[in-house]
């Protein structure tokens, strides 16, 4: 399978794949001291760009891989870009929980490495995960 084909996809492998991003992204701050020192500097960032191409191929089954990884790139940009708004209402929803989540806080180009492993991530996943439901 390439990430050009359109294999048979199934929303709860996807839904069941964001459940545990979420989990791990929300728990690992608690054992960053028992992390190498790499792992906690990119692991949000990296679980954070997964979840896109998660959340994202979960709403659009059918489209190919490459698509899906080009749409989570679009949707990182934008939300990064988001950074440079700086409206007072804005700034109450980042200093949010879920809102600092989202839009994040500070822009950070390193973070671009992370964002790009945490898509790459994704298809290897999608290559695996499909890979070992065809056989």
């Amino acid at each position: 399978m390439s990430i050009l084909e359109r294999p048979a996809r199934n929303r709860r492998i996807y839904l069941l794949l964001i459940a545990i991003v979420i989990l791990t992204g929300t728990s690992y701050p608690k054992y960053s001291d028992l992390l190498p020192m790499f792992i906690n500097q990119y692991a949000g960032s990296t679980l954070w760009a997964l979840l896109i191409f998660l959340v994202t191929r979960y709403l659009f089954i059918s489209t190919t891989t490459f698509k899906i990884a080009l749409f989570s790139v679009v949707i990182i940009a934008l939300i990064e870009s988001t950074k440079f708004y700086q409206a007072g209402w804005f700034e109450v929803v980042r200093r949010s929980y879920i809102g600092g989540m989202i839009f994040r806080h500070d822009l950070v180009t390193t973070d671009l490495y992370a964002f790009a492993g945490g898509i790459l991530l994704g298809i290897l996943l999608e290559l695996i995960v499909f890979n070992i439901m065809r056989h």
